[in-house]
């Protein structure tokens, strides 16, 4: 975003935005029948795009208070990310899968299957491939175009993969142990 709001979500089941510069509470949009576990701005910042703990994604004109459209998966919202241009919003669930929408027409463009519940999931720098990261202590990398298996997958022994973040060639890897970060050269 523009960096003028700040958004928080979590176990009240709301979302409340928040004055970036002053610290004030703006207004709390009430949305969602259980916990708020993934929230990102669109570029733009006119729009919140939140996941929540029974699998529902929406997407909140702040202005307005409208929701804009309504999304699912059938289990916890775990990360959402959204693409460079904004066309495409990526969304991981405990329900095993990673999906990638098409937001002009609402559905799911792209779906990855994987063999356990999923914690994040983001895209590559380039927007050429999706790194997965499950419960089951993998990252995963697939072809943004292939969803049938992924092109590599690396294992951990210490811990399940919380987060990540890319860094050009470079990705940071955080366990839920919290004891172990990894760097990844991904060339």
């Amino acid at each position: 975003g523009d960096g003028k709001y700040i958004a928080s979500g979590g176990y009240d089941f709301c979302i409340k935005l928040w004055d970036a510069e002053t610290g004030d509470e703006l207004k709390t949009f009430s949305f969602f029948k259980d916990h708020v576990t993934a929230l990102i701005f669109t570029s733009d910042s006119k729009h919140i795009i939140a996941g929540s703990r029974d699998g529902k994604i929406i997407c909140i004109d702040i202005l307005t208070s409208d929701t804009l459209y309504t999304l699912r998966h059938n289990d916890c919202i775990t990360s959402l990310h959204l693409s460079k241009n904004g066309k495409y919003l990526l969304s991981s669930s405990w329900d095993k899968t990673a999906k990638r929408w098409n937001l002009d027409t609402e559905k799911v463009y792209k779906s990855y299957r994987c063999k356990s519940r999923l914690n994040f999931a983001d895209f590559s720098d380039d927007e050429s491939a999706v790194f997965i990261a499950g419960r089951d202590s993998t990252i995963s990398c697939w072809r943004i175009q292939d969803s049938i298996k992924p092109q590599i997958t690396i294992n951990f022994s210490d811990g399940a993969i919380r987060c990540f973040d890319i860094f050009d060639t470079l990705m940071v890897c955080g366990s839920t142990t919290g004891s172990v970060v990894r760097l990844l050269d991904l060339n």
